[in-house]
C-alpha cells in the first residue's frame, strides 16, 4: 500500500506529475515512511529471547537511523546483518554501504549528533557508557554561529544576540541530557570571542 501511494504522483497547478525518485531527503513525509518501512525490525533482529540475552543484542531506532549492538562482531556479521538485509529486501530497500559501519563501542560511534562510547574502568568494573555531543554537531553549531555573526555585521549587539539565542538555546536543549559541560564551556568561549 505504501509503495502504491509513493508512486501515485502529485498534482501541481492541475497537472499530474509522476513520482519515481522516492521520498525526498529531509522531506516532512520521510520520517513517516521510514517508520512504516522499518516497523517490525526490532522483533526480527535479535531472534529468540535466549539469543538476545546470550549475545547482549540491543537495538535502537529513530526514523530511518538505527543501531544494533551485540557482544561480538561475529554475531553481527553472521546473524544480525543477514536478518536485517532479508527484512529490508522484503520491503524493497537496502542498507546504505556508505553509512553502515561496524565498530567497537569502545571506539565510539555517532548517532543523531551525539557520540556514544564505552570507556573501560579499572579493577574489573564494567565499562561505562558515556554520551557526548559529537564533533560534527559541534562543528555545525560553530559554523551557524559564524554565519549569523557575518550576517549581522553593522547590526547592534542586541540584535545579534537576539538572532543567536534561539539557535544556541535549541542546540543546548537537545544536548543537555548528555555529558556536555566541557562542550558547552568551549562553545560559550567561542561565542564570546565571536561577539
Amino acid at each position: 500500500m505504501v509503495s502504491t501511494w509513493l508512486r501515485s504522483g502529485f498534482l501541481d497547478h492541475g497537472a499530474l506529475s509522476p513520482t519515481t525518485a522516492g521520498v525526498p531527503q529531509g522531506g516532512i513525509i520521510s520520517p513517516v515512511v521510514s517508520n512504516l518501512v522499518l516497523d517490525g525490525l526490532a522483533a526480527v533482529v535479535p531472534g529468540s529471547a535466549w539469543h538476545r540475552r546470550s549475545h547482549h543484542i540491543n537495538d535502537l531506532r529513530w526514523a530511518d537511523e538505527f543501531i544494533v549492538t551485540a557482544n561480538t562482531r561475529q554475531v553481527l556479521e553472521e546473524t544480525i546483518l543477514p536478518r536485517i538485509n532479508a527484512f529490508l529486501a522484503e520491503r524493497g530497500v537496502r542498507l546504505s554501504t556508505e553509512k553502515t559501519v561496524m565498530t567497537p563501542i569502545t571506539d565510539g560511534l555517532d548517532f543523531l549528533g551525539q557520540t556514544l562510547r564505552k570507556h573501560a574502568r579499572r579493577k574489573g568494573k564494567p565499562a561505562k557508557l558515556q554520551i557526548t555531543p559529537s564533533k560534527g554537531s559541534f562543528q555545525s553549531i560553530k559554523t551557524k554561529v559564524k554565519a549569523l555573526c557575518q550576517q549581522a555585521i553593522g547590526a547592534t549587539p542586541a540584535r545579534l544576540i537576539e538572532s543567536l539565542n534561539p539557535v544556541l538555546r535549541g542546540w543546548a536543549n537537545y544536548h543537555r541530557h548528555v555529558i556536555c559541560t566541557e562542550t558547552f564551556a568551549t562553545l560559550d568561549s567561542f561565542v564570546w570571542r565571536r561577539l
